[in-house]
């Protein structure tokens, strides 16, 4: 529930920077090993039996706002092993929600078959 780094995200182009501006690696933070709103979702996780991942944190935001609040965020990052554990320690069951563009579809192909391996339950979807 405390603060170990934080996040932005670009709101115009910029071919020399990423998409996503990250805290840098620290004794407190490691981005593959965190989940952007776990803390906050983590009640409704295990009650619902299911978790939402989605790409980017403003999604986390936009899905808590219309009330959906099992919900959360990999932070920009390609899915961890780590990331999967911490949802599998709440629930075995994982619906990922990607952008339909080419990086939502990779993302979502590299979570499933992450997700199989840690014998998730897994369903996927993608938003235009």
């Amino acid at each position: 529930g405390k603060v170990v780094g934080f996040s932005g995200r670009l709101m115009v182009k910029n071919d020399n920077v990423g998409k996503y501006v990250n805290s840098p690696t620290s004794l407190i933070y490691e981005k593959q090993n965190e989940l952007f709103g776990l803390y906050q979702a983590k009640h409704s996780i295990s009650k619902n039996g299911l978790c939402y991942l989605v790409e980017g944190q403003m999604d986390v935001i936009s899905m808590y706002q219309v009330g959906i609040k099992n919900v959360v965020s990999s932070g920009g990052t390609a899915l961890t092993e780590n990331q999967i554990n911490l949802i599998r320690r709440l629930t075995s069951n994982i619906t990922l929600i990607f952008d339909g563009d080419k990086a939502g579809e990779n993302a979502a192909l590299k979570g499933i078959n992450k997700c199989l391996k840690e014998q998730m339950n897994i369903k996927t979807t993608s938003v235009n």
